[in-house]
């Protein structure tokens, strides 16, 4: 190798040299200034009310009927958020009169009402007799019982009778 290649490829190496400290020289130390974020959420107040059902079966005015009413429990489902409380209301339904609660078959009534007991001493409606649900242990849905009576020797023609009833969770 030849004096003059020699120093070509000294120079070259000193020329990469300097090039790759170019590029891997650590840079200057950077300032840094920290502040808080501020993190927040409001957790609101909510009930929910799922359907549920309450079904009578045959009411025999003839015999079974006649001096007995006919009994029924179902259940509705209501869901708060942990903590939080409901009055329960029943309105009134679809075929109500004079704050009678009836079904229909579509020509004819048949009289009945809910209970806030098993006793059928409370009537359950949207005023003063309501229902109070809480305070929520979980947030998890919690089955309500409601009470029906259909009152004895009702003197009405055979069909399928019903109706329906809003409930409300006032929270």
């Amino acid at each position: 190798m030849s004096r003059q290649t020699r120093r070509l490829l000294a120079g070259t190496g000193a020329t990469l040299a300097i090039m790759a400290g170019a590029y891997f020289t650590q840079p200057a130390s950077a300032a840094q200034h920290s502040a808080d974020l501020a993190v927040s959420a409001t957790v609101t107040a909510n009930c929910l009310v799922q359907a549920g059902t309450i079904d009578f079966g045959n009411y025999d005015p003839v015999a079974a009927n006649d001096t007995t009413p006919l009994d029924a429990t179902g259940s509705f489902q209501v869901r708060c958020t942990r903590g939080g409380s409901a009055v329960l209301k029943l309105d009134q339904g679809n075929h109500a009169s004079g704050g009678t609660r009836r079904m229909s078959d579509g020509t004819e009534f048949l009289n009945y009402n809910l209970y806030t007991n098993g006793s059928y001493t409370t009537v359950w409606d949207d005023a003063t007799n309501t229902v109070s649900y809480g305070p929520a242990a979980s947030n998890a849905f919690t089955a309500i019982d409601v009470f029906g009576r259909i009152p004895a020797g009702q003197d009405v023609q055979a069909g399928d009778y019903s109706d329906t009833v809003t409930v409300t969770a006032e929270f």
